[in-house]
C-alpha cells in the first residue's frame, strides 16, 4: 500500500494496492469509491493442516467506510484475496488490518468518533459527521466502558466536589463530580450526592490509608459535606469556595435591591435607575470607573462617572446602602485575602448588621474557620465549576441522558480524564488525553 492510501484512508494494511483492471475512483452522487485490490505476495499456511494456501480467486468488491474525502463520504472499495488449501480442501478469506471482521467501518472512524466524544456534540451530529448511524456512535460509546477504568486507587492532596444536576429522567436527580484540585484532573463521576452513596463509594474504592492522604478539601457551603468528609477523610481540612461565599452576600444585595425597586415603583424615577444601573452595584468598588463621564438617561442626561451613578443609587435607601457596604467589606476582605480583617467583619455583632443580611452574617460565621482557609490557601472551586459549565451544554445539547451510563462516560470523555486509562488490544495503557493527542 502507497502512503497515499494510507493516509486518504487511514488503513495501514500493507497488502492493500490500487486495482488496475478498475479507474482509480468510482464517483457516485452521494460518495466516492476508492478501488482497491487485496494482493500477498508470499504464500499463505492453511490455518487447519499447515500447508502451503494457493491464490483462489477475488471475492466480490466490499466497502470500507474510510474518512471523508471533498466532503463526501469515501468508501474503499476492495476485492479480497480468497485462497484454498490443497491438502484439507480448505478455504479461506484473510481479514484486512485495521477493519474489524464482519464490519464495514475502519478502526480509524471508529476513533476518530471516539475522540470526537471530547467535543460538546449531540450523538446525530456526530453520526452525520462521519457518515454512520447514532446507532454505531452509540456502540462506540459504550465501548470505552470497559476500557475507562482507575490506574491506581489513590487520591491525591486535594480534591475539589461539587454537585450537579443530572436530569429527571435519571434516579438520583443530583450528581456529584470528583476532581484534583492540583491539577484539575476529572478523577470521577458518582451518581448519587446522598450521604449513603457518596460514603459506599469511596469505602469501596479508597481504602483508610488513601483516604488519610488527602489533606484539603474544597467544596461550597452545603452543610450536609461537612460530617461526610471529616468521617471518611480524617486528616483532610474543609475549604470553603470563595465564590460560593460572595454568592451569599451578593444575592442579599439584590433581593434589597428588588426590595427598594417594588417600594418606589416599576415606573417611578429610583425604581427605572436602580434596574438600569444593577450591574455597577454588584461591581467591586475599586473597579468603577471614575475618569470617563457620560450622559445618563435616568439623571437628566447629567453627565456622571460610574462612582457617581452609585453613589445617586445607594443615597435612594439607606438599607440599600448599608447592605451594599457590608457587600463591598466582604470582596475586598477576599480579593486582599486579609483574614483579619474578614474576622473583625465575622465578629460584628448580630444587632450591627441590615436585617437582610443577618442570616447570611449566619452562615458565614458558621463556616469561619473553613472561609479563613481559603485566603492562607490558592484552592478554589473555580476549575471545577469550569468543567460544570461544560456538563451543562453537554446535557443542553444532547437534550437530556437517560442513562447514567451513558452521560457519565462522556462526561469522562470530554474531560480528558488523564486518571482514567484506556487499553487497547495489545494491552498496552494509554491515558484518554494520548488518545486525543495520537488522532489530532
Amino acid at each position: 500500500m502507497s502512503n497515499n492510501i494510507k493516509y486518504i484512508t487511514g488503513i495501514k494494511d500493507n497488502h492493500i494496492i490500487l486495482d488496475k483492471s478498475k479507474d482509480k475512483f468510482s464517483e457516485f452522487a452521494d460518495f466516492t469509491v476508492l478501488n482497491c485490490v487485496q494482493n500477498f505476495n508470499s504464500p499463505k499456511r492453511c490455518p487447519n493442516c499447515g500447508f502451503n494456501m494457493v491464490k483462489n480467486g477475488k471475492t466480490p468488491q466490499v466497502l470500507i467506510l474510510c474518512p471523508k474525502m471533498a466532503a463526501k463520504p469515501l468508501y474503499m472499495g476492495i476485492r479480497k484475496q480468497k485462497f484454498i488449501c490443497k491438502n484439507c480442501h480448505s478455504t479461506r478469506v484473510f481479514p484486512i488490518l485495521g477493519v474489524e471482521e464482519h464490519c464495514s467501518i475502519s478502526n480509524y472512524i471508529k476513533q476518530q468518533i471516539v475522540v470526537n466524544f471530547k467535543r460538546t456534540t449531540s450523538m446525530k451530529d456526530t453520526a452525520f459527521e462521519y457518515s454512520v448511524s447514532s446507532n454505531t456512535v452509540q456502540r462506540c460509546l459504550e465501548s470505552t466502558e470497559d476500557t475507562l477504568n482507575r490506574v491506581k486507587k489513590s487520591l491525591p492532596n486535594a480534591i475539589a466536589l461539587d454537585d450537579f444536576n443530572s436530569g429527571t429522567n435519571i434516579t438520583d436527580k443530583m450528581s456529584m463530580l470528583l476532581i484534583n484540585a492540583d491539577t484539575h484532573e476529572t478523577i470521577d463521576v458518582i451518581q448519587s450526592r446522598r450521604d449513603a452513596a457518596l460514603r459506599s463509594y469511596f469505602l469501596r474504592h479508597y481504602s483508610r490509608r488513601e483516604r488519610q492522604k488527602v489533606r484539603f478539601v474544597i467544596v461550597d457551603l452545603y452543610q450536609p459535606y461537612r460530617n461526610l468528609i471529616h468521617d471518611l477523610f480524617p486528616n483532610a481540612k474543609i475549604i470553603a469556595d470563595k465564590y460560593h461565599v460572595v454568592l451569599q452576600v451578593s444575592r442579599v444585595l439584590q433581593s434589597t435591591r428588588i426590595a427598594v425597586i417594588r417600594k418606589f415603583g416599576l415606573r417611578s424615577h429610583e425604581g427605572r435607575a436602580l434596574k438600569r444601573y444593577w450591574k455597577l452595584l454588584m461591581k467591586d468598588s475599586t473597579e468603577l470607573d471614575f475618569m470617563h463621564f457620560n450622559r445618563r438617561p435616568n439623571f437628566k442626561h447629567s453627565l456622571l462617572c460610574d462612582e457617581d451613578v452609585v453613589n445617586r443609587l445607594l443615597e435612594m435607601d439607606e438599607e440599600l446602602k448599608e447592605v451594599y457596604n457590608y457587600y463591598q467589606e466582604v470582596l475586598y476582605a477576599l480579593r486582599s485575602k486579609d483574614a483579619e480583617r474578614f474576622s473583625d467583619i465575622i465578629n460584628q455583632k448580630l444587632s450591627t448588621i441590615p436585617s437582610r443580611m443577618r442570616n447570611a452574617h449566619r452562615t458565614l460565621r458558621k463556616h469561619k474557620e473553613e472561609i479563613l482557609l481559603t485566603l492562607t490557601h490558592n484552592y478554589t472551586n473555580g476549575p471545577i465549576e469550569g468543567k460544570m459549565n461544560k456538563i451543562k451544554v453537554l446535557k443542553r445539547v444532547a437534550f437530556g441522558f437517560r442513562s447514567f451510563k451513558n452521560f457519565r462516560l462522556r462526561i469522562l470523555l470530554s474531560s480528558q480524564a488523564t486518571t482514567l486509562n484506556i487499553k487497547d488490544k495489545k494491552r498496552k495503557k494509554i491515558t484518554a488525553k494520548q488518545l486525543v493527542l495520537q488522532a489530532t
